[in-house]
């Protein structure tokens, strides 16, 4: 068995993407989604519960990416946050940006092709021919 190492190690893995979705913040944001969804007075099913609750979770995720996008800057002059990903320089500033909005986009996207199913479902319902 042989293996094989690059010779340039790259600089950014999974962990420094998840870190760019701050998931404190994440974890707190599907918390209260989910509260939300217990708390409300009709019971969604629950693929549709579980789809709002990703979606909230990509929303969120995007947010704390283009948050630390926009603030790269000062991340970089506070000790607390100077090693995040962006201001230590092991992602680019532009595939952060990339990352959240495409991350973005996703959630929306999914939620429109949930609502969209929801939609057919119900003329599917009224009409069968649908």
């Amino acid at each position: 068995m042989t293996t094989t190492t690059l010779s340039t190690p790259l600089p950014a893995d999974w962990r420094d993407f998840f870190a760019l979705t701050k998931p404190r913040v994440m974890r707190s944001v599907v918390f209260t989604g989910l509260c939300g969804l217990v708390a409300a007075p009709v019971t969604l099913p629950p693929a549709l519960a579980i789809t709002a609750v990703l979606c909230i979770a990509l929303a969120a995720g995007a947010a704390g990416a283009l948050n630390q996008w926009w603030e790269v800057d000062i991340d970089a002059r506070m000790r607390r946050t100077a090693g995040r990903p962006l201001p230590s320089k092991r992602i680019e500033p532009a595939t952060a940006l990339q990352f959240g909005v495409g991350q973005l986009a996703r959630s929306v996207q999914r939620a429109h092709e949930t609502q969209a199913d929801r939609g057919a479902g119900r003329l599917r319902q009224v009409d069968p021919k649908v």
